[in-house]
């Protein structure tokens, strides 16, 4: 997804945020299995345009091996995986 493009206002924070979740998606092939959303008073606030530095995150599987616990351990997975690779 071309985050820079979005309708909503993103900081480069945040699309750094959408960016590393989609890919910990593409790089577990979760990719099209799990759907992660911004949720909240976030969203509420982007639409109003008023700043907000606390963004909820809910997903959406039907994958039973999939929880909130192991969904948050492949993403922080990939991250280190990705900042290594920055390194080496």
């Amino acid at each position: 997804m071309n985050y820079e493009s979005s309708p909503i206002e993103l900081s480069r924070n945040e699309i750094e945020i959408f960016k590393l979740l989609d890919n910990a998606l593409v790089h577990n092939d979760l990719k099209g299995q799990v759907s992660i959303m911004a949720a909240g008073s976030w969203v509420r606030d982007k639409l109003l345009k008023k700043p907000n530095s606390k963004m909820n995150l809910v997903f959406d599987t039907d994958r039973k091996d999939i929880n909130s616990a192991s969904l948050a351990s492949m993403i922080k997975e990939y991250e280190l995986f990705e900042n290594d690779n920055l390194f080496s």
